[in-house]
């Protein structure tokens, strides 16, 4: 007798906890039809399912749902083998993804799930008019997603090819440098080369030595230097040069009037031979008119 009461409590239990449940059911599908509809779909919810719920309303899957598990996961791994690389380690992925799929199998024989209610009614239309709007909602996202992963790969690819050019850059600067300090040292005095490795003291004779070695090398170059205001030959063949010159126009001063004398004639000769009508007579022989 104890044992019947108390399965007869289990059982009430089990009762008052499946209308507590579908108590909740209700109060939250009144709430989602005051909710807006975006708000309904997006909002997640969370229920808690009992052992006893689970013991009472859980079936076993069917074998026409164990067949169509396993054959999704045979199908799985015949996609995933090709991209195994080498024979031998293809032989050993295809052994043990099957041998995890047949675990699997086994495992479905034991496992249960919630049944689907046939006499439950469920509004397809407005299940499938929540989904619309949910694409249409996050239409604007997916397009500024993608718009940004475009936009991240153009700025990778200018970062990359921004650190090439700093590369470069940087490899000229070097071969520059090491150029430059090169030039530079071989134009330095002998004692100041060896300014980076050993260290040089310079007494004050030698100083007045390099004074001395700079003044007398500035005294041969002055020496050597071409001066034309200071050659006396050279200015005097200028002057000779100058007096024919200032001879040559005087003499040629008057001979410059008559040319001019002569151009002014033949315009006014080319311009009546144009009033006269003669204007292609003049073209014939190439002369230029006057306008």
């Amino acid at each position: 007798r104890g044992g019947i009461g108390k399965a007869e409590e289990d059982e009430e239990e089990v009762e008052e906890e499946v209308e507590e449940e579908e108590v909740g059911e209700e109060e939250e599908v009144e709430e989602n039809k005051e909710e807006p509809l975006l708000l309904s779909v997006l909002r997640p919810s969370i229920r808690t399912i009992s052992k006893a719920t689970i013991s009472k309303r859980w079936k076993p899957l069917t074998s026409i749902m164990k067949k169509h598990l396993v054959g999704m996961l045979e199908a799985a791994v015949a996609s995933v083998l090709p991209q195994v690389p080498g024979e031998r380690r293809r032989i050993g992925a295809q052994q043990h993804l099957n041998q995890l799929v047949r675990k699997i199998e086994a495992k479905l024989e034991n496992t249960t799930v919630p049944q689907y209610a046939v006499g439950k009614n469920f509004d397809h239309k407005r299940l499938g008019g929540q989904n619309k709007l949910l694409e249409i909602t996050l239409l604007p996202e997916i397009e500024q997603i993608a718009e940004m992963e475009a936009e991240l790969t153009r700025e990778e690819m200018e970062t990359r090819q921004d650190k090439e050019e700093l590369h470069q850059f940087q490899e000229k600067r070097k071969t520059l440098d090491a150029r430059n300090t090169a030039l530079h040292k071989a134009k330095l005095h002998p004692l100041l080369k060896l300014e980076v490795e050993e260290p040089v003291e310079i007494d004050d004779v030698t100083i007045r030595g390099e004074v001395v070695k700079a003044q007398a090398e500035r005294e041969r170059e002055e020496k050597l230097a071409f001066l034309p205001d200071k050659d006396r030959a050279l200015r005097a063949v200028r002057k000779s040069v100058a007096a024919r010159l200032q001879l040559a126009d005087d003499r040629t001063r008057e001979l410059d009037d008559v040319a001019q004398g002569i151009s002014l004639a033949e315009r006014h000769v080319l311009g009546l031979m144009e009033g006269l009508g003669l204007a292609e007579r003049v073209a014939d022989r190439g002369l230029s008119t006057v306008t």
